[in-house]
């Protein structure tokens, strides 16, 4: 049988190959592959240790997991309690879970590319919540609507209606500032949550 070449030599001294039986009886190839393994671990950069961790730095890491899986649940708690406080709320007072609306008003539209669009808006001033209803959008990317109540030409912000092809419906609370606005407005927006409209005004209806 022929000798091992030099690749087929250090791959016998990783343990694997074809030539693992001739290695072990041949001393000509068990020099060749003592003298190509002295050139390679010459070339290699010296192995390095990472330290390793204290019994005192693992008591401590598990400590601090332990403090934070803690941390976590306490939040879990008290998140169970707020939404079980405010489902006990929502029973004890059914206008909290069920408020009355007035009958829904159409907004009229302000630009050409919703003209086909149908704004529906359950609100008048003076009440703590309103509602939206929005079909026939026209999907723009990157935007969608967003709802102002208007008071003295002031815009406040109440609620963002995204840009689907199917229905959308919209609860908003409205804040004590603006429950008696006399217009709402709806405007095309890119960037929304703004203090103030930054696109165009699409929608809009006054209330008299």
């Amino acid at each position: 049988m022929a000798h091992l070449n030099d690749e087929e030599l250090l791959a016998s001294w990783r343990r694997y190959g074809d030539g693992l039986d001739h290695i072990n009886s041949c001393p000509v190839c068990q020099a060749r592959r003592r003298a190509l393994l002295t050139v390679v671990t010459s070339v290699l950069p010296e192995p390095t240790q990472e330290p390793s961790l204290t019994a005192t730095q693992i008591l401590s890491r598990l400590a601090s997991r332990e403090q934070t899986l803690k941390v976590i649940s306490r939040r879990r708690i008290a998140g169970v309690a707020v939404a079980l406080m405010l489902s006990s709320l929502a029973l004890l007072s059914p206008s909290l879970q069920h408020p009355v609306l007035p009958a829904p008003v159409q907004m009229a539209s302000t630009s050409l590319p919703f003209a086909s669009s149908r704004i529906m808006v359950q609100w008048s001033p003076g009440h703590k919540m309103g509602k939206i209803f929005a079909s026939q959008l026209k999907v723009i990317p990157n935007s969608v609507l967003e709802v102002w109540l208007i008071k003295n030409r002031k815009h406040i912000p109440v609620a963002i209606i995204p840009l689907s092809s199917h229905e959308e419906t919209v609860m908003f609370a409205v804040p004590e500032k603006a429950r008696n606005a006399g217009a709402i407005g709806i405007t095309l927006e890119h960037s929304p949550n703004m203090p103030k409209p930054t696109g165009p005004r699409v929608f809009y209806h006054k209330f008299h």
